[in-house]
């Protein structure tokens, strides 16, 4: 009696544990869902790299313009003076529009003499010009 009892749970255990539970499934759901959604996020970030690239190598190309603009419309007037001219000691902005991207550029024109600290002092000193170009 004890052996028939037994061997009938035995085979209720066996048959319950064919197949899979309502909690593996969700567990696998999850699980599925998490990794969907890294991924998903993954791609839009990589859409994302080239056109910052190009907002880049545009930056880099308005930056380089901007510094040979001035280095070909310079002559011995910006150098005489200070205030005025290409050269102008102080802070200057522009911005320029470009494949509906707005481009703001920032340059500063100081002494490249440390020495002088920016005053006007001896404007035949060498320039410095820092620029930057940003963009939204």
């Amino acid at each position: 009696m004890v052996g028939s009892i037994v061997n009938k749970t035995m085979k209720r255990h066996a048959f319950n544990n064919i197949g899979t539970s309502l909690l593996e499934i969700l567990l696998a759901a999850v699980i599925f869902v998490t990794a969907i959604t890294g991924f998903y996020a993954t791609m839009a970030n990589i859409r994302k790299m080239p056109d910052d690239a190009n907002k880049m190598l545009i930056s880099t190309s308005i930056g380089a313009n901007i510094l040979e603009d001035m280095r070909s419309q310079v002559d011995d007037s910006d150098y005489s003076t200070c205030s005025t001219g290409n050269l102008a000691f102080g802070s200057h902005q522009n911005t320029t529009l470009f494949n509906g991207v707005t481009y703001t550029y920032k340059w500063t024109v100081s002494c490249g003499n440390t020495e002088q600290a920016n005053t006007f002092a001896d404007c035949t000193a060498a320039r410095k010009v820092d620029i930057s170009v940003s963009w939204p």
